[in-house]
């Protein structure tokens, strides 16, 4: 097998003041050689070859806007498309759009976020599972609480105290992918599932 190639032309316009920062982007990028499984072989056998060459150009918004200095509104939308040489569209396992929004509070040693990301799923027309669920959009929403101890009491001395809970897909949302690799057109659950970590950090 040869090596992939991939060349990337990125271009894009920020803007800042007071309370807003917001920028634009576009990009446009070709992938060649890329290697992925000959679906004219028994999968069983799982040969890589390098298949087909994939480009990709999309748009990227985002912003941030400060309500106070201790909270802010943060978010970006995503829309990319991609096609092969023959011309056919979505061959990539990417979704179309992305939205992300998050609004965010730090104060006096506490940090409060909350983070939601939209993915619209992918085209059915090429990734329809057969047996398991095709892949159709998703919100996953996650949350993030630090306290700093020593600073919210106003503790010189060290050791100085921490504590940080972190949540990852709140609502447990399920969601599934194709089996890259695997056989044609078929899915897996790529969602893990509601996550809860709790941390202690102390700095001597």
């Amino acid at each position: 097998m040869d090596p992939e190639k991939v060349a990337t032309t990125d271009i894009g316009v920020n803007y800042n003041a007071d309370k807003i920062q917001a920028g634009v982007d576009y990009f446009y990028s070709e992938q060649k050689d890329i290697i992925e499984p000959d679906p004219l072989i028994n999968p069983a056998y799982r040969v890589y070859e390098n298949m087909s060459n994939i480009t990709y150009q999309g748009v990227e918004v985002e912003g941030k806007y400060y309500l106070s200095t201790a909270l802010f509104l943060t978010g970006s939308l995503l829309y990319q498309t991609n096609k092969d040489l023959s011309g056919k569209q979505n061959v990539a396992p990417t979704s179309n759009y992305y939205k992300k929004i998050g609004l965010s509070y730090m104060d006096n040693g506490i940090t409060l976020s909350v983070f939601d990301i939209f993915n619209n799923g992918l085209d059915t027309a090429n990734y329809n599972s057969t047996y398991n669920p095709s892949p159709k959009p998703f919100d996953v929403l996650n949350a993030n609480c630090n306290f700093n101890i020593s600073e919210f009491f106003k503790m010189r001395a060290k050791p100085k105290f921490a504590l940080n809970f972190y949540t990852e897909n709140l609502f447990n949302s399920q969601y599934w992918m194709p089996e890259w690799g695997g056989i044609a057109h078929q899915t897996l659950p790529a969602s893990p599932g509601r996550r809860l970590y709790l941390s202690v950090k102390v700095s001597l």
